[in-house]
């Protein structure tokens, strides 16, 4: 299962930082081509990156796959972004709290 989510990953790299997939988020969040819709559309984009990634690497570790978020290549990815710092905590969904937990 590891080393398919390795493969996986790998793909979604790709496309997250994929021009074609990026541009079109950033100019609807932004709400614009100028300038600074771009910016406020890049900060948004950043952090819904970052937020599925976080997301995504918790449901992980409370399906025991243990240690993903160490093997994992999102992170790094993110993080030569500067976008992702690691939880250390899991989010309140997944404690065990409400309707929406696991």
């Amino acid at each position: 299962m590891q080393a398919h989510l390795d493969g996986v990953e790998h793909c979604l790299v790709g496309l997250l930082g994929s021009p074609e997939c990026v541009e079109p988020l950033i100019i609807l969040s932004g709400g614009g081509t100028a300038p600074e819709q771009v910016a406020v559309g890049s900060q948004q984009v950043a952090r819904l990156q970052a937020g599925i990634v976080a997301e995504y690497l918790e449901r992980c570790e409370r399906a025991g796959l243990r240690g993903r978020s160490e093997r994992s290549r999102l992170p790094h990815y993110l993080q030569q972004l500067g976008l992702y710092r690691p939880s250390p905590q899991p989010s309140p969904a997944y404690a065990g709290e409400g309707e929406n937990s696991l």
